[in-house]
């Protein structure tokens, strides 16, 4: 182990092999998640699907995107299966606390730590670019919806997982990249 890491959330792993969380990108992709469950509490919510997508500047790569069904797998095997996909890349999301807050209600007891990765949360990101474009921008609507229509986001199914991921990281190119 790291020098740096023995001070650190690495002295919690219970798993040892998930010390590759706690080391710094090799890459410079974002992780685009969005978890489907069956209720919006998180405490009482069960995890139904995870789909990440890569975003490397740009380019939104969906053809290397990963998409697990909790129903065809167990939780625990599923988010063995992400973590490993998303390593220790930031991560990227609409409302993105609820998602990672899912994430490690299974994660955190398996091996000792929450997801210790940098969150990029879009609607985040649309509030400073509305705010900095006006000064009387205090009534701005976050929704979704709302998002996509000022951003001229094309509208997949928000319903289908990885239609959603999609729009959110297309959001993510245009406020970013202005693509």
């Amino acid at each position: 182990m790291p020098p740096w890491l023995r001070n650190g959330p690495a002295h919690r792993l219970f798993d040892p092999g998930f010390t590759f969380l706690l080391e710094p990108p090799t890459d410079d992709q974002l992780m685009c998640l969005n978890v489907v469950t069956t209720t919006l509490d998180p405490d009482h919510a069960e995890l139904l699907s995870i789909t990440v997508i890569p975003v490397c500047r740009d380019q939104v790569l969906l053809s290397r995107s990963l998409q697990l069904s909790t129903t065809a797998l167990p939780v625990d095997r599923a988010i063995r299966q992400l973590a490993a996909f998303v390593g220790s890349r930031p991560l990227l999301g609409y409302y993105l606390e609820f998602d990672v807050a899912m994430v490690n209600k299974y994660l955190e007891p398996m091996i000792g730590i929450p997801l210790p990765n940098r969150l990029l949360d879009v609607s985040s990101l649309y509030y400073s670019y509305k705010t900095s474009r006006s000064w009387h921008a205090h009534d701005i609507d976050l929704s979704f919806k709302a998002i996509c229509r000022e951003l001229g986001i094309p509208a997949f199914d928000p319903h289908d997982p990885l239609g959603k991921a999609a729009m959110i990281a297309l959001m993510y190119v245009r406020l970013s990249h202005g693509g």
